[in-house]
C-alpha cells in the first residue's frame, strides 16, 4: 500500500499517539526555486552584467557584444512564465537602446536598406542550430525598437548567419547591409577577446 505524505504524517501522529510520546515534527527542507527559474535568473543576471560594446564600423555595419551575458535558449524559454519572460524581452530591448547610445551615434542612425544578421553565441555548451535565431529573437526586437533596424520582417532582414562555440558566456550581434561584402573580422575578434 503506498500512502501519500500527508497520510504518512497522520499515521506518524497515531503511533506517537498509542506510544505516549509527544510528535517531534522534522523540519520541512527549504523550498527549492525550479532548475528552469534557476536558469532564467541566471541568464537575466548575466545579461545586466554583462560587459558591453558597440560600434559603428566606416561601411556602415553595426556590431555589438555582450561578455558573460548568458542567452537563453528557445526551449528554456518555453517552460518561463509570461511574467518571467516579459521580464527577459525588456531587459534585451533596454540593452539594445543602450549599445546604440554607447556608440555615440545619432539616435536614428539607420541601416535602411536589406540587412545581414551574423548571431554570435557562447556558452557552456552549444544549444541546437534551428533554434539560434530564436533564442535571439527580443535581442533582434530590441534593436528594431531602438531603431537600428527598419523591421525584422523578412524583406528587411534578408539573411540570418550565425556561430556558436563552447567557452566563456558571450553574446554578440552583426548587421550590415546585404549590398556590403560579408565581414566575420568583428566576430573574429570577439573570439579572441573571450579566450583565457
Amino acid at each position: 500500500m503506498k500512502l501519500t505524505l500527508a497520510q504518512f504524517r497522520e499515521l506518524e501522529k497515531r503511533l506517537a499517539r498509542k506510544a505516549g510520546e509527544s510528535v517531534c515534527k522534522a523540519p520541512e527542507p527549504p523550498p527549492t526555486k525550479s532548475k528552469t527559474l534557476q536558469r532564467y535568473e541566471e541568464a537575466y543576471n548575466s545579461l545586466a552584467s554583462a560587459k558591453m560594446d558597440a560600434s559603428w564600423d566606416d561601411q556602415g555595419r553595426f556590431f555589438a557584444s555582450y561578455l558573460g551575458a548568458h542567452i537563453l535558449s528557445l526551449n528554456e524559454l518555453l517552460r518561463l512564465d509570461l511574467r518571467s519572460i516579459n521580464g527577459y524581452r525588456k531587459l534585451w530591448h533596454k540593452k539594445a537602446e543602450e549599445s546604440r547610445l554607447l556608440t555615440g551615434k545619432h539616435r536614428h542612425s539607420t541601416i535602411a536598406g536589406a540587412v545581414r544578421l551574423t548571431l554570435y553565441r557562447q556558452g557552456k555548451k552549444l544549444i541546437d542550430n534551428d533554434a539560434m535565431p530564436a533564442a535571439f529573437k527580443f535581442a533582434i526586437d530590441g534593436f528594431k525598437e531602438a531603431g537600428l533596424i527598419v523591421d525584422d520582417n523578412p524583406k528587411v532582414v534578408q539573411e540570418i548567419l550565425f556561430q556558436q562555440r563552447t567557452g566563456p558566456y558571450a553574446v554578440a550581434m552583426l548587421f550590415e547591409d546585404t549590398q556590403l561584402p560579408r565581414n566575420d573580422e568583428l566576430i573574429q575578434l570577439l573570439f579572441q577577446r573571450t579566450q583565457p
